[in-house]
Protein backbone atom coordinates (compact mmCIF):
# COMPACT_ATOMS: atom_id res chain seq x y z
CA UNK A 1 0.00 0.00 0.00
CA UNK A 2 3.05 2.31 1.17
CA UNK A 3 4.79 1.92 -2.51
CA UNK A 4 1.41 2.76 -4.34
CA UNK A 5 0.84 5.47 -2.34
CA UNK A 6 4.61 6.57 -2.75
CA UNK A 7 4.41 6.07 -6.37
CA UNK A 8 1.85 8.02 -7.05
CA UNK A 9 3.17 11.19 -4.82
CA UNK A 10 6.19 10.89 -6.77
CA UNK A 11 4.89 10.96 -10.39
CA UNK A 12 2.85 13.89 -9.24
CA UNK A 13 6.20 15.78 -7.40
CA UNK A 14 7.86 15.68 -11.31
CA UNK A 15 5.11 16.60 -13.18
CA UNK A 16 4.82 19.55 -9.94
CA UNK A 17 8.25 20.12 -10.93
CA UNK A 18 7.78 21.82 -14.55
CA UNK A 19 6.41 24.72 -12.49
CA UNK A 20 10.16 25.46 -12.09
CA UNK A 21 9.76 27.92 -9.18
CA UNK A 22 12.66 27.84 -7.07
CA UNK A 23 12.37 28.92 -3.93
CA UNK A 24 15.03 30.79 -1.87
CA UNK A 25 15.15 29.51 1.78
CA UNK A 26 15.61 31.91 4.49
CA UNK A 27 13.32 29.28 6.33
CA UNK A 28 15.17 25.60 7.47
CA UNK A 29 11.86 23.85 7.69
CA UNK A 30 11.97 21.65 4.15
CA UNK A 31 15.07 22.46 3.12
CA UNK A 32 16.33 18.79 3.98
CA UNK A 33 19.66 18.24 1.72
CA UNK A 34 21.02 22.01 3.32
CA UNK A 35 21.36 23.40 -0.46
CA UNK A 36 19.29 26.66 0.87
CA UNK A 37 16.96 26.04 -1.79
CA UNK A 38 13.58 24.11 -0.89
CA UNK A 39 12.28 22.40 -3.95
CA UNK A 40 11.29 18.80 -5.85
CA UNK A 41 14.51 17.12 -4.22
CA UNK A 42 13.83 17.68 -0.77
CA UNK A 43 9.96 16.73 -1.25
CA UNK A 44 11.66 13.79 -2.59
CA UNK A 45 13.88 12.77 -0.06
CA UNK A 46 11.22 12.99 2.92
CA UNK A 47 8.68 10.45 0.44
CA UNK A 48 12.09 8.15 -0.13
CA UNK A 49 12.62 8.23 3.41
CA UNK A 50 8.90 7.65 4.52
CA UNK A 51 8.96 4.45 2.49
CA UNK A 52 12.23 2.93 3.74
CA UNK A 53 14.24 3.88 0.14
CA UNK A 54 16.91 5.99 2.04
CA UNK A 55 17.75 5.77 5.28
CA UNK A 56 19.00 8.99 6.47
CA UNK A 57 19.57 12.54 4.74
CA UNK A 58 21.91 15.42 5.48
CA UNK A 59 19.14 17.50 8.05
CA UNK A 60 16.25 15.01 9.10
CA UNK A 61 14.63 17.16 12.21
CA UNK A 62 14.07 19.88 9.09
CA UNK A 63 11.67 17.58 7.32
CA UNK A 64 9.18 17.82 10.13
CA UNK A 65 7.00 21.04 8.98
CA UNK A 66 3.77 19.80 10.02
CA UNK A 67 5.71 19.60 13.55
CA UNK A 68 4.00 16.35 14.84
CA UNK A 69 7.73 14.61 15.47
CA UNK A 70 7.57 12.26 13.05
CA UNK A 71 8.37 12.42 9.07
CA UNK A 72 5.72 11.25 6.58
CA UNK A 73 3.92 11.19 3.35
CA UNK A 74 2.26 14.55 4.83
CA UNK A 75 5.73 16.34 5.15
CA UNK A 76 6.77 15.15 1.51
CA UNK A 77 3.49 16.87 0.26
CA UNK A 78 3.83 19.93 2.40
CA UNK A 79 7.40 20.46 0.82
CA UNK A 80 6.31 20.05 -2.89
CA UNK A 81 3.07 22.63 -2.12
CA UNK A 82 5.32 25.54 -0.44
CA UNK A 83 7.69 24.48 -3.93
CA UNK A 84 5.15 25.28 -6.54
CA UNK A 85 3.52 28.47 -4.26
CA UNK A 86 0.49 26.46 -2.83
CA UNK A 87 1.10 27.42 0.24
CA UNK A 88 3.37 30.15 1.87
CA UNK A 89 4.29 29.08 5.07
CA UNK A 90 4.47 25.35 6.82
CA UNK A 91 2.06 24.35 10.12
CA UNK A 92 5.36 24.30 11.80
CA UNK A 93 5.83 27.99 12.05
CA UNK A 94 2.24 28.36 12.97
CA UNK A 95 3.51 26.66 16.60
CA UNK A 96 6.81 28.75 16.37
CA UNK A 97 5.38 31.95 15.74
CA UNK A 98 2.71 31.49 18.56
CA UNK A 99 4.63 33.55 20.94
CA UNK A 100 3.74 35.76 23.57
CA UNK A 101 4.79 39.10 24.50
CA UNK A 102 5.27 39.74 27.82
CA UNK A 103 5.76 44.24 27.72
CA UNK A 104 5.31 46.63 30.42
CA UNK A 105 2.29 48.31 30.50
CA UNK A 106 4.81 51.42 30.36
CA UNK A 107 4.86 52.77 26.46
CA UNK A 108 7.83 54.47 24.73
CA UNK A 109 8.94 57.61 25.63
CA UNK A 110 9.03 59.18 21.98
CA UNK A 111 10.55 62.45 23.75
CA UNK A 112 13.70 61.46 25.34
CA UNK A 113 15.38 64.68 26.54
CA UNK A 114 18.97 63.98 27.57
CA UNK A 115 21.14 66.34 29.94
CA UNK A 116 23.58 68.57 28.60
CA UNK A 117 26.42 66.35 27.02
CA UNK A 118 24.61 62.98 27.59
CA UNK A 119 23.79 62.20 24.23
CA UNK A 120 27.58 63.22 22.91
CA UNK A 121 28.87 61.06 26.13
CA UNK A 122 27.30 58.00 24.92
CA UNK A 123 28.27 58.70 21.47
CA UNK A 124 31.54 59.12 22.67
CA UNK A 125 31.71 55.92 24.57
CA UNK A 126 30.32 54.23 21.23
CA UNK A 127 33.32 55.58 18.96
CA UNK A 128 35.48 54.26 21.65
CA UNK A 129 34.38 50.88 21.94
CA UNK A 130 34.24 50.72 18.31
CA UNK A 131 38.13 51.28 17.90
CA UNK A 132 38.98 49.00 20.94
CA UNK A 133 37.43 45.61 19.00
CA UNK A 134 39.16 47.18 15.86
CA UNK A 135 42.31 46.65 17.65
CA UNK A 136 41.25 42.89 18.92
CA UNK A 137 40.39 42.36 15.74
CA UNK A 138 43.54 43.58 13.02
CA UNK A 139 45.18 40.39 13.60
CA UNK A 140 42.56 38.09 12.14
CA UNK A 141 43.11 37.60 8.26
CA UNK A 142 41.13 39.55 5.61
CA UNK A 143 38.24 41.67 5.62
CA UNK A 144 37.01 42.86 8.81
CA UNK A 145 33.49 44.59 9.19
CA UNK A 146 31.32 44.89 12.36
CA UNK A 147 28.86 47.68 13.66
CA UNK A 148 29.29 48.75 17.40
CA UNK A 149 26.22 50.98 17.45
CA UNK A 150 24.48 47.20 16.88
CA UNK A 151 26.88 46.04 19.81
CA UNK A 152 26.48 49.00 22.36
CA UNK A 153 22.52 48.70 22.32
CA UNK A 154 22.81 45.19 22.85
CA UNK A 155 24.49 45.60 26.27
CA UNK A 156 22.66 48.66 26.91
CA UNK A 157 19.41 46.35 27.14
CA UNK A 158 21.81 43.91 28.99
CA UNK A 159 23.35 46.17 31.17
CA UNK A 160 19.89 47.20 32.54
CA UNK A 161 19.56 43.87 34.21
CA UNK A 162 23.16 43.78 35.47
CA UNK A 163 24.03 44.33 39.21
CA UNK A 164 27.65 44.44 41.12
CA UNK A 165 30.88 43.87 39.43
CA UNK A 166 29.19 42.57 36.62
CA UNK A 167 27.34 45.75 35.80
CA UNK A 168 30.41 47.55 36.32
CA UNK A 169 32.85 45.50 33.74
CA UNK A 170 30.11 45.60 31.18
CA UNK A 171 30.03 49.42 31.60
CA UNK A 172 33.74 49.50 31.56
CA UNK A 173 33.94 47.74 28.53
CA UNK A 174 31.39 49.19 26.36
CA UNK A 175 32.44 52.65 27.78
CA UNK A 176 29.10 53.38 29.79
CA UNK A 177 29.80 56.24 32.02
CA UNK A 178 26.37 57.54 32.77
CA UNK A 179 24.32 56.33 35.87
CA UNK A 180 21.99 53.98 34.44
CA UNK A 181 18.91 56.16 33.88
CA UNK A 182 20.71 58.84 31.88
CA UNK A 183 22.18 56.13 30.19
CA UNK A 184 19.13 54.18 28.95
CA UNK A 185 17.41 57.68 28.34
CA UNK A 186 20.56 58.63 26.21
CA UNK A 187 20.61 55.22 24.10
CA UNK A 188 16.81 55.71 23.41
CA UNK A 189 17.47 59.59 22.35
CA UNK A 190 20.63 58.47 20.03
CA UNK A 191 17.81 56.01 18.39
CA UNK A 192 15.51 58.66 17.56
CA UNK A 193 17.81 60.66 16.30
CA UNK A 194 19.53 58.21 13.71
CA UNK A 195 16.03 57.26 12.86
CA UNK A 196 13.64 59.55 12.89
CA UNK A 197 12.16 60.95 9.76
CA UNK A 198 13.39 65.04 8.95
CA UNK A 199 10.66 66.94 9.51
CA UNK A 200 11.26 69.07 6.55
CA UNK A 201 13.23 67.04 4.10
CA UNK A 202 15.39 68.97 1.74
CA UNK A 203 14.06 67.23 -2.35
CA UNK A 204 17.93 69.21 -3.24
CA UNK A 205 19.30 66.16 -1.01
CA UNK A 206 17.94 63.41 -2.90
CA UNK A 207 16.58 60.39 -1.25
CA UNK A 208 16.29 59.87 2.33
CA UNK A 209 18.41 56.69 3.26
CA UNK A 210 16.92 53.47 4.77
CA UNK A 211 17.94 53.41 8.68
CA UNK A 212 15.98 50.68 10.97
CA UNK A 213 17.31 50.07 14.29
CA UNK A 214 15.06 47.12 16.18
CA UNK A 215 15.73 45.69 19.81
CA UNK A 216 14.06 42.56 20.81
CA UNK A 217 14.24 39.94 23.54
CA UNK A 218 13.39 36.43 23.90
CA UNK A 219 12.60 34.79 27.11
CA UNK A 220 12.07 31.32 28.90
CA UNK A 221 7.83 31.05 28.79
CA UNK A 222 7.01 30.95 32.32
CA UNK A 223 10.10 32.50 34.02
CA UNK A 224 10.09 35.19 36.28
CA UNK A 225 11.40 38.61 34.90
CA UNK A 226 11.98 41.60 37.13
CA UNK A 227 9.03 44.54 36.30
CA UNK A 228 11.59 47.31 36.68
CA UNK A 229 13.56 45.52 33.94
CA UNK A 230 10.39 45.16 31.45
CA UNK A 231 9.98 48.58 32.07
CA UNK A 232 13.35 49.81 31.07
CA UNK A 233 13.00 47.55 28.13
CA UNK A 234 9.91 49.17 26.82
CA UNK A 235 10.40 52.55 28.10
CA UNK A 236 13.98 53.47 26.04
CA UNK A 237 13.50 50.58 24.03
CA UNK A 238 10.50 49.57 22.49
CA UNK A 239 11.09 46.09 23.11
CA UNK A 240 8.80 43.53 25.01
CA UNK A 241 9.52 40.31 26.00
CA UNK A 242 9.16 37.86 23.25
CA UNK A 243 8.06 34.20 24.95
CA UNK A 244 9.60 31.14 23.71
CA UNK A 245 9.87 27.68 25.29
CA UNK A 246 13.75 26.73 25.01
CA UNK A 247 13.64 23.98 27.10
CA UNK A 248 11.24 21.65 25.17
CA UNK A 249 12.07 23.14 21.59
CA UNK A 250 15.61 24.94 21.18
CA UNK A 251 15.76 24.92 17.75
CA UNK A 252 12.66 26.14 16.33
CA UNK A 253 13.55 29.40 19.14
CA UNK A 254 16.80 29.44 17.15
CA UNK A 255 15.31 29.36 13.72
CA UNK A 256 12.38 32.08 14.88
CA UNK A 257 15.07 34.39 16.41
CA UNK A 258 17.46 33.91 13.11
CA UNK A 259 14.15 34.77 11.23
CA UNK A 260 13.21 38.13 13.03
CA UNK A 261 17.13 39.30 12.16
CA UNK A 262 16.70 38.36 8.72
CA UNK A 263 13.28 40.54 8.44
CA UNK A 264 14.62 43.39 10.58
CA UNK A 265 17.87 43.82 8.40
CA UNK A 266 15.98 43.19 4.96
CA UNK A 267 17.23 39.68 4.64
CA UNK A 268 20.44 40.72 4.81
CA UNK A 269 21.50 38.80 8.08
CA UNK A 270 20.40 35.54 8.00
CA UNK A 271 21.60 32.73 10.58
CA UNK A 272 22.91 34.86 13.04
CA UNK A 273 22.32 31.90 15.76
CA UNK A 274 24.48 28.96 14.19
CA UNK A 275 23.23 25.72 14.76
CA UNK A 276 23.40 24.40 18.44
CA UNK A 277 23.54 28.16 19.70
CA UNK A 278 20.10 27.78 21.53
CA UNK A 279 20.26 25.25 23.53
CA UNK A 280 17.35 23.68 26.26
CA UNK A 281 19.35 25.98 29.24
CA UNK A 282 18.87 28.92 27.35
CA UNK A 283 16.57 31.68 29.20
CA UNK A 284 17.03 34.87 27.60
CA UNK A 285 18.38 36.59 24.28
CA UNK A 286 19.20 40.00 23.44
CA UNK A 287 19.18 40.98 20.22
CA UNK A 288 19.60 44.03 17.84
CA UNK A 289 19.49 45.05 13.88
CA UNK A 290 20.65 47.09 12.04
CA UNK A 291 19.92 48.01 8.36
CA UNK A 292 21.19 50.94 6.49
CA UNK A 293 20.87 51.13 2.95
CA UNK A 294 21.61 54.92 1.21
CA UNK A 295 22.89 56.52 -2.39
CA UNK A 296 25.99 58.18 -2.77
CA UNK A 297 25.12 62.08 -3.12
CA UNK A 298 27.31 62.31 -6.11
CA UNK A 299 26.61 58.46 -7.77
CA UNK A 300 29.83 57.12 -9.77
CA UNK A 301 28.97 56.68 -13.37
CA UNK A 302 28.75 52.90 -14.43
CA UNK A 303 30.78 53.49 -17.53
CA UNK A 304 33.35 54.58 -15.98
CA UNK A 305 34.26 51.16 -13.65
CA UNK A 306 37.15 49.45 -14.74
CA UNK A 307 38.48 46.67 -14.22
CA UNK A 308 42.28 47.66 -12.77
CA UNK A 309 44.82 46.23 -10.26
CA UNK A 310 44.07 46.04 -6.54
CA UNK A 311 47.50 45.68 -4.70
CA UNK A 312 46.86 44.14 -1.26
CA UNK A 313 49.89 43.72 1.35
CA UNK A 314 51.25 40.27 -0.02
CA UNK A 315 51.98 42.47 -3.23
CA UNK A 316 50.48 40.05 -5.58
CA UNK A 317 48.02 42.17 -7.56
CA UNK A 318 44.48 40.94 -7.87
CA UNK A 319 42.12 42.32 -10.66
CA UNK A 320 38.33 43.88 -9.46
CA UNK A 321 36.12 46.37 -10.52
CA UNK A 322 36.92 50.23 -9.66
CA UNK A 323 34.96 53.05 -9.99
CA UNK A 324 35.82 56.53 -11.19
CA UNK A 325 35.13 60.15 -10.74
CA UNK A 326 36.13 63.24 -9.84
CA UNK A 327 34.40 65.08 -6.87
CA UNK A 328 34.46 67.71 -4.39
CA UNK A 329 34.21 66.48 -1.09
CA UNK A 330 35.85 66.93 2.70
CA UNK A 331 39.43 65.46 2.14
CA UNK A 332 42.39 65.18 4.55
CA UNK A 333 46.00 64.19 4.09
CA UNK A 334 49.60 63.76 5.88
CA UNK A 335 52.02 63.11 2.97
CA UNK A 336 53.69 59.60 3.23
CA UNK A 337 51.40 58.55 5.99
CA UNK A 338 47.48 58.62 4.80
CA UNK A 339 44.80 60.35 3.11
CA UNK A 340 41.17 60.19 3.40
CA UNK A 341 38.24 62.13 2.47
CA UNK A 342 34.61 62.07 3.21
CA UNK A 343 32.01 60.82 0.56
CA UNK A 344 28.28 61.72 1.49
CA UNK A 345 25.20 59.74 0.63
CA UNK A 346 21.80 61.04 -0.07
CA UNK A 347 19.26 62.18 2.59
CA UNK A 348 18.36 65.42 4.84
CA UNK A 349 19.80 63.39 7.45
CA UNK A 350 23.86 63.65 7.38
CA UNK A 351 25.34 60.13 6.58
CA UNK A 352 28.82 59.39 5.02
CA UNK A 353 31.69 56.95 4.53
CA UNK A 354 34.95 57.99 5.65
CA UNK A 355 37.83 56.29 4.13
CA UNK A 356 41.33 56.23 5.60
CA UNK A 357 44.21 54.91 2.48
CA UNK A 358 47.11 54.60 4.41
CA UNK A 359 50.14 55.32 2.45
CA UNK A 360 52.67 52.38 0.69
CA UNK A 361 53.95 50.60 2.83
CA UNK A 362 51.94 52.35 6.03
CA UNK A 363 48.90 50.10 6.46
CA UNK A 364 50.54 48.64 9.42
CA UNK A 365 51.33 51.73 10.95
CA UNK A 366 48.16 53.60 10.58
CA UNK A 367 46.51 50.67 11.69
CA UNK A 368 48.28 50.40 15.07
CA UNK A 369 47.64 53.87 15.21
CA UNK A 370 43.67 53.97 14.87
CA UNK A 371 42.09 55.30 17.77
CA UNK A 372 38.60 57.42 18.54
CA UNK A 373 41.16 60.90 18.99
CA UNK A 374 43.02 60.19 15.35
CA UNK A 375 39.61 59.51 13.93
CA UNK A 376 38.62 62.74 15.27
CA UNK A 377 41.64 64.95 14.26
CA UNK A 378 41.07 63.24 10.72
CA UNK A 379 37.69 64.57 10.78
CA UNK A 380 38.64 67.90 12.06
CA UNK A 381 41.49 68.18 9.63
CA UNK A 382 39.25 67.67 6.26
CA UNK A 383 38.40 70.97 3.97
CA UNK A 384 37.04 70.93 0.61
CA UNK A 385 39.22 69.39 -2.18
CA UNK A 386 38.19 68.33 -5.72
CA UNK A 387 39.29 64.74 -5.29
CA UNK A 388 40.13 62.51 -8.09
CA UNK A 389 38.87 59.27 -6.80
CA UNK A 390 39.18 55.14 -7.54
CA UNK A 391 37.15 53.37 -5.08
CA UNK A 392 36.78 49.66 -5.98
CA UNK A 393 33.29 48.34 -5.70
CA UNK A 394 32.90 45.62 -3.11
CA UNK A 395 30.64 43.62 -1.02
CA UNK A 396 31.27 40.76 1.68
CA UNK A 397 30.09 39.69 4.88
CA UNK A 398 31.70 38.67 8.53
CA UNK A 399 30.60 36.88 11.48
CA UNK A 400 32.60 36.22 14.62
CA UNK A 401 31.54 35.00 18.43
CA UNK A 402 32.43 38.62 19.92
CA UNK A 403 33.02 36.38 23.51
CA UNK A 404 36.80 36.18 23.18
CA UNK A 405 37.36 40.25 22.50
CA UNK A 406 35.06 41.14 24.88
CA UNK A 407 36.75 39.30 27.47
CA UNK A 408 39.73 40.45 26.81
CA UNK A 409 38.51 43.92 26.69
CA UNK A 410 37.87 43.15 30.35
CA UNK A 411 34.10 41.65 30.56
CA UNK A 412 35.06 38.54 32.39
CA UNK A 413 32.31 38.29 35.59
CA UNK A 414 29.29 38.21 32.89
CA UNK A 415 31.04 34.94 30.90
CA UNK A 416 31.20 32.87 34.29
CA UNK A 417 28.28 31.34 35.59
CA UNK A 418 29.34 31.38 39.39
CA UNK A 419 30.22 34.82 38.94
CA UNK A 420 27.44 36.85 36.90
CA UNK A 421 25.07 39.01 38.42
CA UNK A 422 21.93 39.70 36.06
CA UNK A 423 19.88 39.32 39.06
CA UNK A 424 18.48 42.44 37.67
CA UNK A 425 16.57 40.78 35.47
CA UNK A 426 15.25 37.53 37.37
CA UNK A 427 15.74 38.16 40.96
CA UNK A 428 18.45 35.36 41.34
CA UNK A 429 21.89 34.98 40.23
CA UNK A 430 21.56 32.19 37.83
CA UNK A 431 21.90 34.20 34.53
CA UNK A 432 24.96 34.50 32.73
CA UNK A 433 26.04 35.45 28.97
CA UNK A 434 27.17 31.79 27.69
CA UNK A 435 28.05 33.96 24.09
CA UNK A 436 27.24 37.02 22.35
CA UNK A 437 27.05 36.59 17.96
CA UNK A 438 27.58 39.13 15.63
CA UNK A 439 27.39 39.41 11.72
CA UNK A 440 27.05 42.24 9.15
CA UNK A 441 27.28 42.71 5.37
CA UNK A 442 28.39 45.31 3.58
CA UNK A 443 28.16 46.01 -0.53
CA UNK A 444 29.49 49.16 -2.37
CA UNK A 445 28.95 50.06 -5.79
CA UNK A 446 28.44 53.01 -8.13
CA UNK A 447 24.75 54.14 -6.85
CA UNK A 448 25.78 53.62 -3.02
CA UNK A 449 25.87 51.50 0.11
CA UNK A 450 24.08 48.71 1.78
CA UNK A 451 24.87 47.27 5.26
CA UNK A 452 23.22 45.76 7.65
CA UNK A 453 24.85 43.94 11.52
CA UNK A 454 22.98 42.11 14.15
CA UNK A 455 23.88 41.30 17.62
CA UNK A 456 21.91 38.48 19.70
CA UNK A 457 23.42 38.00 23.65
CA UNK A 458 22.77 34.74 24.59
CA UNK A 459 21.32 36.56 27.74
CA UNK A 460 24.31 42.19 19.63
CA UNK A 461 32.67 76.31 -1.83
CA UNK A 462 32.10 78.53 -3.78
CA UNK A 463 35.23 78.88 -4.98
CA UNK A 464 37.18 76.09 -6.60
CA UNK A 465 39.18 73.96 -4.15
CA UNK A 466 42.07 72.41 -3.95
CA UNK A 467 42.74 69.42 -5.64
CA UNK A 468 43.69 65.69 -4.79
CA UNK A 469 43.70 62.09 -6.04
CA UNK A 470 43.05 59.38 -4.42
CA UNK A 471 43.44 55.80 -6.14
CA UNK A 472 42.30 53.26 -3.30
CA UNK A 473 44.15 50.09 -5.09
CA UNK A 474 45.34 49.01 -1.90
CA UNK A 475 43.87 47.94 1.80
CA UNK A 476 42.27 50.80 3.12
CA UNK A 477 39.87 51.16 6.19
CA UNK A 478 36.51 52.58 6.37
CA UNK A 479 33.62 53.62 8.79
CA UNK A 480 29.85 54.45 8.15
CA UNK A 481 29.29 57.66 10.20
CA UNK A 482 26.37 59.79 11.33
CA UNK A 483 27.59 63.72 10.81
CA UNK A 484 24.60 64.43 12.99
CA UNK A 485 25.12 62.47 16.21
CA UNK A 486 29.14 61.84 15.45
CA UNK A 487 28.50 58.36 15.53
CA UNK A 488 30.30 55.38 14.02
CA UNK A 489 27.64 53.10 12.87
CA UNK A 490 29.93 50.45 11.21
CA UNK A 491 33.43 50.03 11.10
CA UNK A 492 35.76 48.09 8.93
CA UNK A 493 38.90 47.42 6.42
CA UNK A 494 39.23 46.04 2.49
CA UNK A 495 42.27 43.68 2.50
CA UNK A 496 41.23 42.66 -0.85
CA UNK A 497 37.49 43.18 -2.49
Amino acid sequence: MKRKLITSIIICLFIIQSFSLQAQSSVVYGDVNGDEFIDIVDALLVAQYYVGLIQTFAFPEAGDVDGNDTLDIVDALLIAQYYVGLITEFPVSAHIQGVEIIQSDIVRNMAPAPGSGELETVVSGNNQFAMDCYKELRDEDGNIFFSPISISFAFAMCVAGAQGNTELEIADTLHFSLPDDSLHNAFNALDLALTSAPENPDPNRGEELKLHIANSTWGQKDYYFVPEFLNILAYNYGAGMNTVDFKTNPENCRLLINDWVSTNTEDRIRDLLPPGSIDTLTRLVLTNAIYFKANWLFPFKEENTVVGDFIPLSGNPVRVPLMHQVVTTSYTEVPGEYQALKLKYQGTKRNSMIIILPGSGQFETVENNLSAGLFSEILQAMRSYQVTLTLPKFEYEWESSFKAILRSLGMTDAFIYNQADFSGINGLRDLYISDVFHKAFIAVDEIGTEAAAATAILMGTTSLPPQATMTINRPFIFALYNDDTGAILFLGRVMQP
